[in-house]
C-alpha cells in the first residue's frame, strides 16, 4: 500500500511540475536609448569590448511572441551574433546564444520597468541584427516583398491589356 501511494504520489507530483524551459538568449546590457543605427553599432562596440569591430547591422520592425509566462521569441531576418531591442526610450543587448539562432529568444524579466512590461504594454518600435562581418548566415524570407508582389501584379494588369486591346482589333 505504501508503494501505491508513493507512486501515485510521484505521479501527481510530475504532472504538477512546471514545463521544461526553453533556451534563452544572454542578457548583455540595458541602456538608454541610442540615435542612428550607426551610433548603435558603436554602443554595441563599446558594450562587447571591441571598439574596431567591422559590423553588418540589419533593422527591422519585428513583433514578439510570448512562448512561455515572461518568455518572448521574435523571428529574424538573418541569424545574428547578437541583436538590440528597442522601445522609445530604452535599448537591450542579447547575445544570439541559444540553439536556435534563427530567432531571439529572451526573459523580459531581465528589462526594466522603462521597457513598460509590467502595465502589459510591453512593446518593441525595433530589432537591430547585429553580425560580425564574415559571421552569420542570411536566411531566406519565406514572405514575398509587396513592391515584388505589385511590379508582378502590374506586369499581369499591363499583358492583360494588350491582350485585350489586341483582341479588338
Amino acid at each position: 500500500m505504501k508503494k501505491i501511494l508513493t507512486t501515485l504520489a510521484l505521479l501527481a507530483w510530475s504532472l504538477t511540475a512546471p514545463a521544461a524551459t526553453v533556451d534563452l538568449d544572454t542578457f548583455i546590457v540595458e541602456d538608454l536609448k541610442v540615435g542612428s543605427p550607426d551610433s548603435e553599432a558603436a554602443w554595441v562596440r563599446t558594450q562587447l569590448g571591441n571598439p574596431t569591430a567591422d559590423w553588418t547591422v540589419s533593422l527591422h520592425n519585428s513583433r514578439a511572441t510570448e512562448i512561455e509566462d515572461f518568455i518572448y521569441e521574435i523571428d529574424f531576418i538573418f541569424e545574428p551574433d547578437y541583436f538590440v531591442l528597442k522601445n522609445a526610450t530604452k535599448i537591450a543587448l542579447f547575445a544570439n546564444d541559444s540553439p536556435d539562432t534563427s530567432t531571439g529568444v529572451f526573459d523580459i524579466r531581465f528589462l526594466s520597468s522603462e521597457f513598460n512590461v509590467e502595465d502589459d504594454t510591453w512593446t518593441i518600435s525595433h530589432v537591430t541584427e547585429i553580425t560580425a562581418e564574415g559571421g552569420g548566415t542570411t536566411r531566406e524570407n519565406p514572405v514575398p516583398e509587396p513592391t515584388t508582389l505589385a511590379l508582378l501584379g502590374l506586369g499581369v494588369l499591363a499583358l492583360r491589356s494588350r491582350q485585350n486591346r489586341a483582341s479588338r482589333n
